[in-house]
């Protein structure tokens, strides 16, 4: 089991949207258009990376080096997930959405700036 399938099964259980881990930052739920705090420490680039070369594609698992971002679908133990990732020099980010995830393959954006800017707060998705 991926460590970072014990925060999306907390989230799932909390009935959250998302959430997002940054480095540098506390990790934050979102749940209705409201974030909250996830964790009591903000988490290193390190711990970051290391959550998302757990459960990358094949094709991705290399590394984190460079600046790029790329999303793709999850199937953790709780149920498939949407995952985007951004990484930058000292800068690493991984989101997850919670409400479903569309099938198909992985897409990347390279960046076009050698830095990225710090991911905002967003109102989680309208529920149907």
């Amino acid at each position: 089991m991926a460590r970072i399938d014990k925060f999306i099964e907390a989230c799932f259980s909390h009935g959250a949207d998302s959430f997002l881990i940054a480095s540098g930052e506390r990790a934050l739920m979102f749940t209705e258009g409201r974030s909250r705090p996830f964790t009591p420490q903000p988490a290193t680039v390190s711990q970051v990376e290391g959550l998302i070369r757990e459960i990358a594609p094949p094709d991705r698992q290399n590394g984190t080096d460079g600046t790029f971002e790329y999303d793709f679908t999850y199937d953790s133990p709780s149920g498939a997930v949407r995952v985007a990732v951004s990484c930058a020099p000292g800068r690493a980010q991984v989101e997850i959405d919670l409400k479903g995830a569309p099938a198909g393959a992985v897409t990347e954006r390279v960046a076009a700036r050698a830095d990225l800017p710090p991911a905002p707060e967003r109102p989680a998705p309208a529920r149907e």
